[in-house]
């Protein structure tokens, strides 16, 4: 498969949805031993990165994916450490993020704040989001990025949230915008 095209593992979600299951179950089985060790080793915290997760509809991320990410995170209920999971295109699966079993739902730059606190606060657990500027916020002006800091954190009352980017840093992000966006944080 070519990096960016999944035509052919959407075609096996059709095609051999039993056999998708069961790589997703081995999948997850790995991830969950790994995940273990990760916490015996003194990990406080984990994150699960699902950056695919914006190529399925929610029905397909439903009936495939969820089934795997809850076994993971019900796998690790007996290390009393917050689990954050992170699907790229989080918008249209709030509802099946929010039967996780995630304690932290990332939310990408892509994804209203305020849609995705509304639906984990329908969800009857109590679950922070964590997000969602946009990482090309911090190559702008520190008052864009100032403004950009605030709007978040409105958008949640900065309750139950943690204030982050959407995605990871650009590489070409300089420091002192990095650091701008750390003290605009602060200041609000």
């Amino acid at each position: 498969q070519t990096r960016g095209d999944v035509s052919r593992a959407k075609k096996m979600l059709r095609e051999a949805p039993d056999i998708v299951r069961e790589l997703l179950r081995r999948i997850a089985a790995n991830t969950l031993g790994y995940l273990r060790s990760q916490f015996e080793g003194g990990a406080s915290v984990i994150q699960l990165f699902d950056t695919w997760a914006t190529e399925l509809s929610d029905a397909e991320f439903r009936e495939f994916e969820l089934p795997a990410i809850q076994s993971i995170l019900e796998g690790l209920a007996a290390h009393d450490a917050p689990k954050i999971l992170f699907a790229k295109g989080s918008a249209k699966h709030l509802d099946s993020l929010a039967e996780s079993g995630a304690d932290v739902v990332s939310i990408d730059s892509a994804t209203d704040l305020a849609q995705a606190r509304a639906a984990f606060d329908c969800s009857g657990r109590k679950i922070a989001v964590q997000g969602n500027v946009a990482p090309e916020v911090l190559l702008q002006s520190e008052n864009e990025i100032c403004e950009a800091v605030a709007c978040a954190i409105a958008k949640t009352g900065g309750f139950g949230h943690i204030l982050n980017l959407g995605h990871g840093i650009l590489p070409n992000t300089p420091v002192r915008n990095a650091q701008a966006f750390v003290q605009a944080a602060r200041a609000c």
